[in-house]
Parts: structure tokens; C-alpha cells; sequence
């Protein structure tokens, strides 16, 4: 929007001497000015926020603001208003700033002050209307340029400006038509986007152009893609010179699908005339009467007519089974007043020496003016035919060998089915047995077109395999078997001990192909012609190779299922003389195998139940349960091992994992053994260990109460103190070798779990540690001297476990009475620290003491073992404080590691997966 010229003669003068203002406020009304008088500079701002469209007077120091600070105040809030600066210094410097921040003018207020004001005023009111006008005409220029812009950049026709022989504009169109881009065709120019065939034609254009400075003119030529590909264009050429330069202006119209439109047309019928000369269809046009108006080349070929004896004669000669001669059926061969070609039916044409042959026919009409045409075009389907046939005779052989039991049978039938499929006089299968190394062949099966014809029917098997096994005849044969080749020609063109041989049974072609079981020659099947020359097609030998190939898999199947047989019978003898009851059941739980021992185990003396899973489900308590749990994992990978017990009193341990573990669909063996004398056993063991363990505690536990009495009543640094340490010390290892000894000899420890918070378990087992390793050091080496430290991660408040804690509490005392018994007794150094890793609440012992050998760290966790501290000395105890830590770690389905360097101390960490859930108490034993 334009400004009123009339608000623009306003003038705002910022002047904290009313005097001065007024002074100034006389001059300019009398020149015709608005003028505005403040005195502050938030009168100032106030006044320019209402109306900033007025030339501001602005003295340089006002009551409130300096000059420079009341521009930046105005900046901030978007204000733009010209002003002149005022000031009574004279400073130059000052002035030099000023006009750097925009000031218009800059007015010392000096004697001729007041008579130059109305002056300056008028100049920059001058200088603001240029400025304005400026402005308009920039912007009025600017939309010219925005209109012929749009104009350029969405016609659909493409524009190139050249400006003193330089591309200097191309719009998107021509962008879209070359596919390159502005900067590719300023850069390459217009001649550079011709295709190369073009550029001689364009060149001679180009210097008609220039010499004959013609206007308007246009030119058409092929133009060439970024990325391949050609565009015909049309181009329209004018020029003009502005200012001393000239510029071309070039516009393109893509006519490329006109031109090839107009291409496809004048081309059309000379395409037409080579496919119709140059097609291996027969393609024959009729008139509506019948008449042949044009046959092709392929035509004469497939009937063996030639062109000129058929042009004019009655298609229905060719065609009798379609076209009828007396009464032309020709318009009924298409549907009527309608280009849909008729479908393609199978039928037979005539060939000039009267044979038949397999077609297949379509026809099509068009109209010529008032003329209909129809076309006939004919595809020989000889070989088609002959390759149903074959595909009738291949899937006849498939069904043959895989639902036919007898392999011998089997393979005569198909023999059958081949002989009169391919034409052939005889086929025959030889079988390779072979002897001490070495290829025997000798006749399984032969077939013969005609059994009562004594040339076909007679054979001299012993003297072909006599001629396999020498150097001579047909030792070729052998090597191309061993190769997986194959033999086939003319007999004629066999070498002479060959040819003898075979031309004395009459056979004048064969092919004989290798059977190849199990990556080795299992034997060979040929195939003899006697009536003529037969020239093997290559389908006739990959159909004839497919065959071979089936019934090398029919005979190595056969092999393979007298394998399994006898594999079969092995297992069985094998699973019979297995002591353990065995159970082999399929994925769909039907019963593979079962030995004898099963029923021996599961079936009383008055039972007779032969169904396995019947006898589970009736003998076993809870039998039903262990049957879908039998049912449930049984096309699963997964190993089960579970105790069960006998109604008749038995306790049983069953084993079952998949017959194959990378099949889980193999079928699953399941083992069940006797272990009733074994838990008897563990009992009278427990009942032992538990005797002893009540004998060894009361005496020891006396021993223990009375000494720490003793203790308490001597003084620290007395011999009887020392000694009393000694009976105290020996007492509570005997007490922990005790408990060590019960928890190892029992096979299911009794555990307490129950959700525990991880954070307040380890900080108080922790505040523990310290008291129970300040007590230890002391019986141990009678001093006082540790150091001990302990960190919790706060990341384990709100984390649950699922444990029993005195054992947790178990497992971490062991960890540390061994830290102790192998550190130096003079630099004691433990630390304790629990954290919280994924779904794994952790938790370590840490020493600085003589660490463990790599040899003795596989061995640690063994129950009596014992690691030497020095010089080939053991520290005291059984050895059973890590066995009994792995047993706990186990039994909380942890994890245990140990990492250690000799000289340098022992780092132990336990994992435990944190639980997720709801807060329960579990009995586990």
C-alpha cells in the first residue's frame, strides 16, 4: 500500500528544550508541516508506535534516553522512521555513528540552526518521495517480471532465451522435455541437446539463419535425453536487441507422439508386409466368396503349394474340415460386424501331396471400403502333439512308478508306455552288480514292440556285457557312464567294434542313458530302433534323461527301504536288549516301537493291556497328567526329564528328547527306569548325614557357647586368651565343615523362597559382613586390621527376587571366609557391591589376596577340593564352602563366575533374574 504524501509531511520533534522546539515547531508550520513536539523519549516512543509515518528531529541527549539508545529501543519494537539528528556538540564522531545507525541528516545547533532547519526538512522529504516512487516502480517492474515469469514457467511449450550467444534462461517445460537442468543447458548450449544424426541439418539452419536474419522461423529435429531416450520437437525461432545486446528467444513444442504417430503410419505397411512375408505362421486372406487373395511364404512351406497356384483359388481345398467348397461358409467363420478374432480351434489342413496336418486355427476380418476380408492364419502343431503325447506318457510312467509295489512290474509297464510312446523297437535295463571293485553288468528287465518277432526277441546279454568289460567294443560306453553321459546316434557312425556288434542284431539307431544311484553307476536302460534311422530330438532326450532318472529313484528307493528294514530290525534288537523300558512314539502319538522291558516294568501279573499309553495313564499316579504333558511337548525340540511313581509303589525317572533335534516332527524316544532302590538309598544317606550332622553339632555347640563365655573374662593380650582364640576358632570351623558336609551330602536341600526386596536384603547382609569379618580376622590372625567396603546400587529399591535369604546370606559369608582365608593377613582388602544389569539383579565379592590359578579355577567348585595358598600349603576346612555355594547358586537358577589373577586377588559374581509380578511366598524343597 502506498503512503498518504500528506501524513508523510509530519514532523516529530524529540527536543527536551520546550524553547528550542517551539522555535523550530514556527519554522516548519509556516513551510506547511505537521508538527508533533515531545520532550521525553517515551513521548517520543509513544508517539512513533501510534504513527511511525513521520520524519523524526531528534536531539542527541534527551532527559531519558541518549539518541543512539532511543534508535535501538525504536529497532526493537519494528519502528522504522527516518529522522534528522540534533545536537549542540559538534562532534564529528558522533555524527559519523549516527549516520551509520540511518540517520538522514545531521544538524549542529549553531547560529543559522534554526533558518537551515526548514531546508534540510525539505531535502529529506525529497529524498523520502524518490525513495517511495523507487519503490512503486521496483515493485511494478517486479510483478511484469512475476507475470511473464508464471507465463514462461507453466506454458506447455518449452522456452529458451540466448542472450549475446549464451543460454541464459530455460523454464521448467524444457527442463521437463531435455530432463536436464538449467545450470547442464546454460552450460552445454542449445547445440549440444540435438542428437548427434541432427547436428549436420542444424548447422546448415543455423547459417541460413544468420544469413538471411530471418524472423519467426522454425525448424524441426530430434533432441536428445539426459539418461538416453529422444524427443522430436519443433522449434520457433525470433530475435531482438535491447540496450546494445541480443537475445534469441527460442520455443519448443514437443511433437515427439505426433511424429511417431505419423512414423508409425507411413511405416505400417511395409511393417505389415515384412511380418506378413517374414512370420513361421501360415497366414492366408480370403475374399468373402473364398477366394485366396494372398498366401505367405510360411504358408507355402507348411502345405507345399506355391503362392502363385493358390491366389485365386477356394480356401476350403486347405481347409475341408472348416470351409466347404460348394457352399462358402465365410462370413459365419468370424462374428459378424465385429473385429474380435475367432478363437483358436485344433483341426487338420491338406498339404499338396495329400497328408494331413495337426493345426491350429484362428481367423480375423477387417473392412476395405465396402470390402471384408478374412484372414486364416494356421500354426503346425505337429510338434505340440508330439510333446502332449510324451507329457500323457510322462505322467502315465510317474503314477506307474509311485503306486505300482512291484518294482520289476513297475518298470516292464513302463517300459510299455515308452516304447510305443517314442516309436522304439526295444528297451531294455541293465543293473550294475558290482564285484570285488569292479562294474558288472548283467540284464534285469527288457521290453520288445513285438515278442513274436525272433530278430526283437532274442538276446545276446552275455556277449554285451562281456564287451562293457574290455578295452574293445564298447569300453567307451563305460567311461561316458562313469562321466553321467550319455550314448546315442546313427549306428552307422559308431566306431567299427561297435558298429559290428549292434548291426548284427539289425538295430540301425540308439541311445543309452546311465543310472546313476547314489552318485555312482547303478546300470544303464537303451533304446533300439530297427525300421529306420531315428534322429534323437532334444526333447526326446530330456524326456528320455527325466525317465532314467525316475527309475534310478524308484530303484533307490527300493534300495533304501530294504535299508531301512534292515535298520529297522537292528533298532529293534538293539532297543529289546536295552534294560530301561523305551517308548517311541510319533508326533501323532501313535506308537513307532516298544521293547519288551516297558511292558515288564509297567504291568502287573494279572494285566493285559497292550496299548502303551493306555498302561501309562492306568499304573502311573497322575497318569493323565503325565500323558498331556507326554502330548503337549511332543513335536516341541525340547529335552523332559521328570520323576514319577507306580501305583504298585515303583519310583520311575522318565527321559524323552526328539529322535532328531533339528526335526522336532522325527517322532520322540522316551525312556523309563526302575529308581526305587535308588530313593531308598538317598534316604538311608540323608538319615546318615542327618545322625551324624545331631551327634557332631550338640558337642561342638557347647564347646562354642562355653569359650565365648571363657573369652569375655580374659584379657586381650593374655596367653590364655590366645589359646582360648585357637579352641574358638577350630570350633566354628568344625561347626561350618558340619553344616557344609550336611548341604552337600543331601541331594534336595530344603529352600525358603519368597519375594524379597532386593535393596534392604543386600544393605543389611552388607551392614552384617562387616561385623561377621571384623569377628573373623580377629580368630583368624588375632588382629584388627581390614578394610572392608560395600556399595549398593540405588537402581534395586522397588526390585524383587525371588529367593530364600538365609541362603543368599550363606552364599555371601562362604564368598567372604574365603576371601579372608587367602589374603595376607597384613593387607586384608574386601569389597562387597550389588547392581542391577537388565533382568539380572548381581551382586560380587572382591579381594586383593593371592588369587587362584587358571589351572585350579575349573576344579573350585568341587565338593573336598581345596586351592593352595603358598608353597604347596592348604589353608584349613573340607573344601566344601564353593560346592555348597554353586548348590544354592543352582538352586536360585543363577549364575556363578570367577575371575581371578594370581598376585593380584579374586573377583566372584552371581547372577539372579529379577522377578516380575505380584508379592507371593513359595515353599520350594
Amino acid at each position: 500500500m502506498s503512503e498518504n504524501p500528506k501524513t508523510m509531511r509530519r514532523v516529530c520533534i524529540s527536543e527536551d528544550d520546550v524553547g528550542i522546539a517551539n522555535l523550530i515547531s514556527r519554522k516548519l508550520t509556516k513551510k506547511g508541516y505537521e508538527v508533533i513536539i515531545c520532550t521525553t523519549g517515551e513521548e517520543t516512543i509513544k508517539e512513533l508506535t501510534e504513527d511511525n509515518r513521520c520524519l523524526l528531529l531528534l536531539d542527541f541527549i534527551l532527559p531519558d534516553y541518549t539518541a543512539d539508545e532511543l534508535i535501538s529501543v525504536l529497532d526493537g519494537r519494528g519502528i522504522q522512521a527516518p529522522f534528522i539528528m540534533m545536537t549542540g556538540q559538534g562532534d564529528e564522531r558522533v555524527a559519523v555513528e549516527m549516520m551509520k545507525r540511518g540517520a538522514r541528516d545531521y544538524i549542529i545547533k549553531d547560529s543559522q540552526f534554526l533558518d537551515i532547519i526548514p531546508e534540510i526538512v525539505s531535502k529529506v522529504f525529497l529524498d523520502l518521495d524518490r525513495e517511495r516512487k523507487l519503490k512503486k516502480t521496483e515493485r511494478d517492474l517486479e510483478m511484469t517480471q512475476f507475470r511473464y515469469r508464471m507465463m514462461a514457467e507453466n506454458i506447455q511449450d518449452g522456452i529458451i532465451i540466448i542472450e549475446d550467444g549464451t543460454v541464459t534462461y530455460a523454464n521448467p517445460r524444457m527442463l521437463e522435455v531435455t530432463g536436464f537442468s538449467t545450470a547442464e543447458i546454460k552450460e552445454m548450449g542449445v547445440h549440444d541437446l540435438v542428437a548427434s544424426f541432427e547436428k549436420e541439418r542444424l548447422k546448415i539452419f543455423r547459417e541460413n539463419y544468420k544469413r538471411n536474419k530471418l524472423e519467426n522461423d522454425s525448424i524441426g529435429f530430434w533432441i536428445e535425453r539426459r539418461g538416453g531416450g529422444f524427443r522430436y520437437v519443433t522449434v520457433k525461432i525470433s530475435s531482438v536487441t535491447i540496450s546494445r545486446n541480443d537475445f534469441i528467444f527460442m520455443i519448443f513444442s514437443d511433437i515427439t507422439e505426433e511424429k511417431l504417430a505419423q512414423k508409425a503410419l507411413t511405416e505400417s505397411e511395409s511393417k505389415y508386409r515384412m511380418i506378413f512375408e517374414s512370420v513361421p505362421i501360415a497366414i492366408i486372406t480370403v475374399s468373402d466368396d473364398g477366394a485366396i487373395l494372398s498366401f505367405n511364404p510360411s504358408a507355402e512351406k507348411m502345405l507345399g503349394y506355391s503362392r502363385d497356384e493358390m491366389l485365386g483359388s477356394h480356401a476350403g481345398k486347405l481347409l475341408p474340415d472348416i470351409i466347404s467348397e460348394e457352399d462358402s461358409n465365410m462370413p459365419s467363420l468370424c462374428p459378424p460386424d465385429s473385429d474380435t478374432p475367432r478363437l483358436a480351434v485344433e483341426t487338420v489342413a491338406l498339404k499338396a501331396n495329400g497328408q494331413k496336418v495337426p493345426v491350429e486355427f484362428s481367423c480375423a476380418k477387417w473392412k476395405i471400403q465396402s470390402f471384408e476380408i478374412t484372414a486364416l492364419i494356421l500354426i503346425d502343431i505337429t510338434n505340440r502333439k508330439l510333446h502332449e503325447a510324451h507329457l500323457i506318457a510322462s505322467y502315465k510312467i510317474q503314477k506307474i512308478l509311485f503306486e505300482e509295489e512291484d518294482t520289476e512290474k513297475a518298470i516292464r509297464d513302463v517300459f510299455e508306455v515308452m516304447g510305443k510312446t517314442i516309436e522304439v523297437d526295444r528297451v531294455y535295463l541293465f543293473e550294475n552288480n558290482t564285484i570285488a571293485g569292479e562294474d558288472c553288468f548283467s540284464r534285469r528287465i527288457k521290453w520288445c514292440s513285438d515278442p513274436d518277432d525272433p530278430a526283437l526277441a532274442q538276446t545276446d546279454d552275455q556277449y554285451l556285457q562281456d564287451l562293457l568289460s574290455t578295452e574293445l567294443g564298447f569300453g567307451r560306453w563305460d567311461k561316458a557312464f562313469k562321466s553321467k553321459s550319455l550314448i546315442k546316434g546313427i549306428v552307422s557312425e559308431f566306431p567299427e567294434s561297435e558298429k559290428k556288434f549292434l548291426e548284427l542284431q539289425g538295430i540301425k539307431s540308439i541311445i543309452v542313458l546311465p543310472m546313476v544311484i547314489n552318485n555312482h553307476v547303478g546300470g544303464f536302460v537303451g533304446f533300439d530302433d530297427r525300421k529306420r534311422k531315428k534322429i534323437w530330438t532334444k526333447h526326446e532326450e530330456s524326456m528320455l534323461i527325466t525317465l532314467v532318472n525316475t527309475i534310478s529313484v524308484r530303484v533307490e528307493r527300493e534300495l533304501i527301504q530294504k535299508e531301512i528294514i534292515k535298520s529297522r530290525q537292528l533298532l529293534h534288537a538293539a532297543i529289546e536288549s536295552i534294560e530301561e523300558a523305551v517308548l517311541v512314539l510319533d508326533t501323532d502319538f501313535s506308537v513307532r516301537l516298544v521293547n519288551s522291558n516297558f511292558y515288564f516294568l509297567f504291568m502287573e501279573d494279572d494285566e493285559t493291556i497292550n496299548d502303551p499309553i493306555e498302561l501309562i495313564t492306568k499304573m502311573v499316579e497322575s497318569g493323565d497328567t503325565l500323558v498331556d504333558l507326554m502330548k503337549e511337548i511332543s513335536t516341541t525340540k525340547k529335552e523332559f526329564a521328570e520323576n514319577c511313581r507306580l501305583v504298585t509303589g515303583k519310583h520311575l525317572e522318565c527321559f524323552s528328547c526328539p529322535l532328531d533335534p533339528l526335526s522336532p516332527d522325527s517322532g520322540r524316544i522316551w525312556t523309563f527306569r526302575d529308581i526305587t532302590n535308588k530313593m531308598r538309598q538317598e534316604k538311608a544317606k540323608r538319615e546318615f548325614i542327618n545322625s551324624v550332622a545331631h551327634e557332631l553339632r550338640n558337642p561342638l555347640v557347647l564347646i562354642q557357647g562355653y569359650t565365648e563365655i571363657l573369652l569375655e573374662n580374659r584379657d586381650r593380650h593374655s596367653d590364655e586368651r590366645a589359646m582360648l582364640d585357637i579352641i574358638y576358632d577350630a570350633t566354628m570351623r568344625e561347626i561350618r565343615q558340619v553344616s557344609d558336609f550336611v548341604d552337600v551330602g543331601r541331594t534336595n536341600p530344603t529352600y525358603n523362597f519368597r519375594l524379597t526386596d532386593a535393596y534392604d536384603l543386600f544393605y543389611s547382609i552388607a551392614e552384617r559382613c562387616g561385623v561377621y569379618i571384623d569377628k573373623q580376622v580377629q580368630h583368624i590372625y588375632v588382629g584388627d586390621k581390614f578394610d572392608y567396603n560395600y556399595f549398593i546400587e540405588r537402581n534395586l529399591m522397588d526390585v524383587k527376587i525371588n529367593v530364600d535369604p538365609e541362603r543368599i546370606q550363606e552364599i555371601i559369608e562362604n564368598l567372604v571366609i574365603n576371601s579372608i582365608k587367602y589374603s595376607d593377613k597384613n593387607k586384608i582388602d574386601i569389597s562387597f557391591k550389588a547392581w542391577l544389569d537388565d533382568d539380572f539383579v548381581c551382586f560380587s565379592i572382591t579381594d586383593k589376596g593371592v588369587g587362584i590359578p587358571k589351572d585350579d579355577l575349573a576344579k573350585v567348585f568341587k565338593p573336598f577340593y581345596q586351592v593352595s595358598r603358598g608353597r604347596d600349603m592348604l589353608v584349613g576346612g573340607l573344601g566344601l564352602g564353593l560346592a555348597n555355594v554353586m548348590l544354592h547358586v543352582n538352586s536360585h537358577n543363577g549364575k556363578i563366575s570367577i575371575d581371578s589373577e594370581v598376585g593380584l586377588g579374586t573377583i566372584v559374581t552371581v547372577k539372579i533374574t529379577k522377578s516380575v509380578g505380584k508379592t507371593s511366598q513359595t515353599i520350594v524343597t
